[in-house]
């Protein structure tokens, strides 16, 4: 019964992890696409400086803006991910502890 919990609890630890691996992934590539916008909005700028300068700079304000937003949430997400896995490594500590004690115990074996 305790095995089948702490089995229960390590299930639901690597499907969290792997979740926020995929999250992680997803923010990781819409963060690429990003920076790749905007290396491609400065090069049009260096190229086209005369042209649209004050437009251009809202735009580029704007994506930084989302690229710093985007980090800070992949930040928060890893911390979250992290601080749930810690939780369930105590709790799969403290459920192994609890298994060891009642498996140790001599007067476990003799109630039965």
């Amino acid at each position: 019964m305790l095995l089948e919990e702490l089995h229960s609890y390590r299930d639901l630890s690597l499907q969290q992890f792997d979740r926020s691996v995929a999250k992680h992934s997803k923010l990781e590539k819409d963060m690429r696409e990003i920076s790749e916008y905007y290396m491609g909005v400065q090069k049009q700028m260096e190229d086209d400086a005369y042209e649209g300068n004050t437009k251009l700079n809202e735009r580029i304000t704007e994506l930084a803006g989302l690229f710093n937003e985007q980090g800070n949430r992949n930040k928060r997400l890893f911390d979250m991910a992290d601080k749930q896995l810690r939780q369930q490594q105590i709790e799969i500590q403290q459920a192994a502890n609890t298994l060891k004690k009642i498996v140790d115990d001599p007067t476990t074996l003799a109630r039965y």
